[in-house]
């Protein structure tokens, strides 16, 4: 990523945390929002999740991808700045193992259909920290925009981004994924909680 390139993600970062998240303590709590007649225990108020509804193709003749493989993503994220990066297998899982420093974090492809997948969820396994405790993955999560962190069924610090290619995406995009993890990651290294 170039300078310029970064100097603009980091405006559009601090921006965003300056900005939108003292904007979002003012939304009222949960046990008093109302969606339309609904009431916050009314199950139809839940959110849906699961893979877009439709069709979600490009315009045609666009060079927008729609799906990817592990085999694409590899040579995509190639040169980008990752110290070590190959297509990692486990049983009859695959991924792609993307070193950054010394640290192996994970490229999974998700909502795959014959190979071809229209999620990259890029994860890394921090392992049991015991100076993070709730409190602080709230802050953290609450304070950043791209990523989440939480903790793992085995109490073992998860930091993870998600990417879609829902309707298209170029290339470049996918790449950009990339470079916004590696930056992202050492940022939560190094992130100290704002309160």
């Amino acid at each position: 990523m170039n300078s310029l390139a970064a100097a603009l993600l980091t405006g559009l970062v601090v921006t965003l945390t300056t900005v939108i998240a003292p904007w979002a303590q003012t939304f009222p709590s949960s046990e008093n929002s109302r969606v339309g007649n609904r009431t916050p225990g009314d199950t139809s108020n839940q959110i849906r999740l699961g893979q877009p509804s439709g069709a979600g193709q490009p315009a045609q003749g666009s060079n927008l991808l729609t799906t990817i493989t592990l085999d694409a993503t590899l040579r995509i994220m190639r040169g980008i700045g990752f110290s070590n990066i190959e297509i990692y297998r486990s049983g009859e899982s695959a991924s792609i193992k993307a070193s950054i420093d010394d640290t192996d974090t994970y490229i999974w492809h998700e909502n795959c259909k014959n190979n071809a997948c229209v999620t990259l969820w890029f994860a890394v396994n921090l392992g049991r920290q015991d100076a993070i405790d709730a409190a602080w993955m709230n802050d953290y999560n609450r304070n950043t925009l791209y990523t989440k962190m939480f903790t793992n069924p085995n109490d073992e610090l998860m930091l993870t981004l998600a990417g879609s290619l829902y309707k298209g995406v170029t290339e470049d995009h996918i790449r950009s994924l990339g470079e916004l993890w590696i930056m992202v990651f050492k940022e939560a290294l190094e992130y100290k909680p704002k309160g």
